[in-house]
């Protein structure tokens, strides 16, 4: 269905909506993340955010999006879409962040994240069109297109395929604990 100019297509606990931001703040976003430095995640030369070792490889990007003024807009426009407050305010790392991929190198095997440490939904807001990378859950492939976001339950088997490209995005788990950031950073108390 439409909401404005936005396109969106749901399913059960996966929602896919086309043109979500107009192109100034699209544009705003795209030059706050790009080139900025890389901090490796989930690779085998770091700690890993989920409790069991997965085989992952994705960069996170270190910006000033959880400071910026463009995270309101933003984050009031997802939460539109999954019919959601989300917090704006003292976000920890996990909540909100830019990631991209290494291309040729990086994709995400099958997994499944827990709702207590990660909340129920995620999302990725996509800043690239890519040819590959897709994100699949339950036999649909959805594609990398720049202006895309794709919100889901953090409860059902998602994978990403390697990506030739960037694939550039912001995303987060708006609920998420502070648990994965510690346990990264390698100061989790958890068993």
């Amino acid at each position: 269905r439409k909401l404005g100019r936005m396109q969106r297509t749901e399913f059960d606990t996966l929602i896919v909506c086309d043109n979500l931001l107009d192109q100034e703040l699209l544009n705003k976003l795209t030059t706050l993340v790009t080139d900025a430095e890389t901090i490796p995640l989930n690779n085998d030369e770091c700690n890993h955010v989920m409790e069991e070792k997965t085989d992952y490889d994705w960069y996170m990007l270190r910006t000033e999006l959880r400071r910026s003024e463009l995270r309101y807009p933003l984050l009031a426009k997802i939460g539109e879409v999954i019919g959601l407050e989300l917090p704006t305010e003292k976000l920890n790392p996990l909540q909100l962040f830019a990631k991209k991929f290494e291309p040729e190198r990086s994709f995400c095997a099958p997994h499944i994240e827990d709702h207590k440490i990660y909340g129920d939904w995620t999302y990725m807001f996509y800043l690239t069109d890519e040819t590959d990378g897709a994100l699949k859950i339950d036999g649909v492939s959805i594609l990398p297109k720049r202006n895309r976001l794709v919100c889901m339950h953090v409860d059902i088997l998602h994978e990403v395929d390697n990506c030739t490209g960037d694939r550039l995005n912001i995303s987060g788990w708006p609920f998420a604990s502070e648990e994965p950031f510690l346990r990264w950073k390698g100061e989790s108390n958890a068993r």
